[in-house]
């Protein structure tokens, strides 16, 4: 009988141990992960069109992307507003060939729930180093939200 008023203690308090310990565990947060497509279009200057995709990739994460044989460097999304079902979001490239100027960066918003249309995307141009106008495409082309692994 007192053997069984152990085993009953034992096991009550390893029961009251497993729920504090899980009580404890906060859930983790949900993150946007993204991939884009990133094509640039120098043919006023040179004659190339190239287009790069990145990886899944999250808010601040950089990517080194190759747009062909047209350009390259880091790409890289911010978190404008992530509220009531729609993200809206900065996009840069660090493009290689610019020195002394800023990068390409355009701002892409969408509702992430009812997200029935074409995938976000903006079309710029912009004039590298002051000359040589350069046109950029950066599209989502898949979107998640699920829990970071690092």
């Amino acid at each position: 009988q007192l053997q069984k008023m152990k085993i009953i203690a034992l096991v009550a308090v390893v029961a009251c141990f497993l729920v504090a310990a899980n009580a404890q565990t906060p859930t983790p947060k949900k993150e946007w992960f993204l991939k884009f497509n990133v094509t640039v279009d120098c043919t006023n200057w040179e004659p190339c069109i190239g287009s790069g995709l990145t990886d899944w990739i999250r808010a601040d994460q950089k990517f080194n992307v190759k747009a062909g044989r047209c350009d390259y460097g880091d790409f890289v999304w911010k978190t404008i507003d992530n509220s009531t079902n729609v993200l809206s979001i900065d996009a840069i490239f660090d493009s290689h060939v610019i020195e002394d100027a800023s990068h390409p960066e355009c701002k892409l918003k969408w509702n992430t729930v009812n997200h029935q249309h074409a995938y976000p995307e903006c079309n710029f141009g912009d004039s590298r180093e002051g000359y040589h106008l350069t046109y950029y495409t950066f599209s989502i082309i898949d979107w998640a939200l699920r829990t970071p692994t690092m």
